[in-house]
């Protein structure tokens, strides 16, 4: 047993028994290193914008929850020996340890290069259900961004079809994820709008983003959840209703969720198992997701986009990407 008088930790009181959520806003596979660290108490993290207490590290023995974002590789985290290590710990601790993996049928196209084709996010998942180290109910598969947009030669760019959203779900469904989240591509051609960047950093490259009616998002949406639901999974949003301006729409749900993954908890644990708080935080304009903390504010880290390819559309960063995605373009 480590000898925890040598390192300052958060306390239990402190942590408040919320969840720990990794890679929110930059992908987990930039740090698996220092991610795995930071989880098992090994070195000094901050608890994400806007909290008011010093640096500590982590004690895993108080974290009822932990949930990876990712677009993949997501064997990574079983191919890193400190999130190896991670899983296992966190296993032996009973924490639920859940994964937020985003396929949205567009890997390795020029809107997302370097991201997994869905084949092959699928086969590295299997390789990662197969340790036994994560159960597939913990897993949210994101459908996420829907996007329409025209490509340089004018043709149409568009995961909002029947056909790839059922290539996207119905391998998943097979390998026990009950659970799919979604939402639309956010952008402003002005200026002074939310996501500007967005549009100037695809339009660039001679890509242009398409804006979708409230009428054709509601067809979608329920279209969508139709065909989730024929698959055995639940199909939600994420903010549909306020901030993308869809009233009429009531679909939306938390990504991260006490009640989802406390479920998962009473299954793999036993039904006395209720370590999550029910105590909300709101990110975002019609956010519903239970309190956590964001862990993905490490120094030095790299970011998505600063020295690989990146998403066209990465609302989270304002940086207009380098040379790896033009000579993908190209």
């Amino acid at each position: 047993m480590r000898n925890k008088m040598k390192k300052a930790y958060y306390t239990a009181s402190e942590w408040q028994s919320r969840i720990a959520g990794f890679g929110r806003l930059v992908d987990i596979r930039n740090f698996p290193d220092i991610a795995g660290k930071v989880l098992l108490g090994e070195h000094e993290t901050y608890l994400g914008r806007g909290v008011h207490l010093p640096k500590k590290n982590l004690d895993p023995e108080i974290i009822p929850a932990v949930v990876f974002w990712t677009k993949g590789p997501v064997e990574t985290l079983v191919k890193n020996k400190h999130l190896l290590r991670t899983l296992k710990v966190y296993r032996a601790n009973e924490a639920v340890v859940g994964i937020q993996l985003s396929v949205t049928g567009l890997g390795g196209t020029l809107l997302e290069p370097g991201i997994p084709s869905v084949d092959e996010s699928v086969s590295g998942l299997d390789k990662l259900l197969q340790t036994g180290l994560i159960d597939p109910e913990a897993i949210t598969l994101r459908y996420d961004p829907i996007i329409k947009a025209r490509s340089p030669e004018n043709q149409l760019i568009s995961n909002a079809s029947q056909s790839l959203f059922e290539k996207v779900i119905i391998p998943f469904a097979k390998l026990g994820v009950r659970r799919v989240q979604t939402k639309f591509l956010l952008f402003s051609e002005i200026e002074s709008g939310k996501y500007h960047h967005v549009y100037k950093r695809m339009q660039q490259l001679g890509i242009t983003p398409l804006s979708i009616s409230n009428s054709e998002k509601f067809e979608i949406l329920s279209r969508f959840k139709e065909l989730s639901n024929s698959r055995g999974l639940e199909c939600s949003t994420c903010c549909i209703a306020q901030e993308q301006q869809l009233p009429s729409w009531s679909g939306d749900n938390a990504c991260l969720s006490a009640d989802h993954l406390t479920r998962v908890g009473k299954r793999l644990f036993g039904n006395q198992w209720n370590r999550i708080t029910q105590e909300k935080r709101s990110s975002r304009k019609g956010c519903l997701c239970t309190a956590y903390w964001d862990l993905s504010y490490v120094k030095g880290h790299k970011k998505c986009g600063s020295q690989s390819p990146a998403c066209l559309y990465c609302s989270a960063s304002s940086h207009t990407f380098g040379k790896s995605i033009s000579a993908f373009c190209h």
